[in-house]
């Protein structure tokens, strides 16, 4: 199983390969998140990454200590 710290690695390459880099914010990237786990437990029955998935509110979030670190 992969971290979701991975996951959210891979969007942020995949907008700056796709020129959007300017739109891919925090919030994006943890919707993003979510609605990945969302689709692959859907589709097999099993979650992408391990960690927890918390609701705030307004939002849901994953706790990603070294987020900080991608935007260097």
């Amino acid at each position: 199983m992969i971290r979701c710290l991975n996951v959210a690695q891979y969007f942020i390459v995949r907008a700056y390969e796709d020129g959007i880099e300017a739109e891919m914010t925090n919030m994006k990237v943890q919707k993003l998140l979510y609605y990945s786990q969302s689709l692959h437990l859907a589709m097999f029955d099993e979650p992408l990454f391990d960690e927890e998935i918390q609701t705030w509110f307004r939002a849901s979030l994953t706790r990603i200590q070294d987020f900080h670190d991608l935007s260097r």
